[in-house]
């Protein structure tokens, strides 16, 4: 809209950080320490916070698995990246309301000293 403005929060990219970046964009998304889990095979993490995205509310949210599930995008080029835990009926130590599930061929990997496919490393 117009006349509004995004604060766009950014890690530092230092030997000791580590985060996920927004493929499109390159727009900071998740430290590397937000991730609860990870599963190359099928090119998915689950995290419990991530920043510079928006949650879709006005797309239907989906159901699977006892999961209600609300796609997730980019806050800066709007780049679908996954999606975020509306409500869980059966939490676990991964699956819990409020985490996020984004897809790692959506992102890139800041690794301490330059920025790689996450699907490779």
């Amino acid at each position: 809209m117009a006349g509004q403005h995004i604060l766009i929060v950014e890690f530092d990219r230092n030997p000791d950080s580590r985060f996920f970046l927004c493929r499109s964009c390159s727009t900071h998304i998740t430290l590397s320490q937000e991730v609860v889990f990870e599963h190359k095979p099928t090119g998915a993490i689950i995290m419990k916070k991530a920043e510079n995205v928006m949650i879709d509310h006005f797309t239907p949210w989906r159901r699977a698995n006892r999961t209600t599930m609300a796609a997730v995008h980019c806050v800066r080029c709007f780049t679908g990246l996954g999606n975020f835990f509306v409500a869980v009926e059966n939490p676990s130590d991964v699956f819990q309301q409020g985490f996020f599930l984004l897809s790692l061929r959506k992102l890139m990997y800041w690794n301490g000293s330059q920025v790689v496919d996450p699907m490779e490393t």
